[in-house]
């Protein structure tokens, strides 16, 4: 065998072929290099998206919900509202114990403690008692009116005491404490 050489065109021919088909191959690894690096972050920005799109339904989807509990409560909070008379309104609350003990026809004496006591809160307690005449029929009439009162009443404690040789006829002592929210300004 017989090694032929080319002419020097045709090896320079070749050589300079063989140089493009490297330049093309190194351009396309390096292309191929840049656009999957673009890809890679392209899927990192649709994924942070996606989490962020994600963790903003939540808080809305929270906060929604918050909104449709507040329409559910809103009427009980009028309700409460109501039931908690300011301090300056005292003298409604007052009058209502008063005619409570007068629809039940039971003769009463009441005492309320002079300050109503704030322990750090918006809510306050003032204290009362009640001393009453009236038989026991009259008196559980009362107790049931305070217990559906449309303020804030605790009826803390109660005695009942029957008089001799009276029939029918009992003497009661309650105290208990009525909530008072602080006045507006």
């Amino acid at each position: 065998m017989s090694q032929q050489t080319l002419p020097g065109h045709i090896t320079r021919k070749w050589i300079r072929l063989a140089l493009r088909v490297l330049g093309i191959t190194l351009a396309s690894v390096v292309a191929l290099i840049v656009l999957a690096d673009h890809i890679s972050r392209a899927a990192l920005d649709i994924e942070r998206a996606r989490a962020e799109r994600a963790s903003f339904h939540a808080k809305y989807e929270s906060f929604d919900r918050l909104k449709a509990d507040r329409a559910r409560v809103e009427p009980h909070l009028t309700k409460l509202e109501t039931a908690i008379p300011a301090v300056d309104s005292f003298p409604v609350v007052s009058d209502y114990l008063a005619s409570a003990v007068a629809k039940t026809s039971n003769t009463a004496t009441v005492r309320f403690d002079s300050v109503p006591s704030f322990r750090g809160g918006a809510l306050g307690e003032l204290g009362f008692s009640l001393q009453l005449n009236g038989s026991l029929f009259t008196i559980t009439d009362l107790l049931r009116e305070l217990e559906s009162a449309p303020y804030f009443i605790s009826v803390r404690s109660v005695s009942i005491s029957f008089a001799q040789g009276a029939q029918g006829q009992a003497e009661a002592a309650l105290s208990g404490v009525l909530y008072l929210k602080e006045s507006s300004p």
